[in-house]
């Protein structure tokens, strides 16, 4: 638990890789939730934040 509070301060630093800090937050994730798959979902660049993999009419 207290590896998953203290690694976000790394994004603090020079030569932060968010692609390692998301894989680390996901292992985070599995560990306290006692699961063994796990992904994330990222919207496409330009996206307008409407939620991935949402369906029906446009408004």
């Amino acid at each position: 638990m207290t590896a998953a509070l203290i690694g976000p301060a790394d994004v603090l630093v020079a030569g932060f890789d968010p692609v390692e800090f998301l894989y680390r937050v996901t292992e985070h994730c599995m560990d306290l939730l006692g699961i063994s798959d796990a992904g994330v979902v990222l919207p496409p660049p330009g996206s307008t934040g409407e939620q991935p993999g949402k369906s029906g009419p446009k408004e």
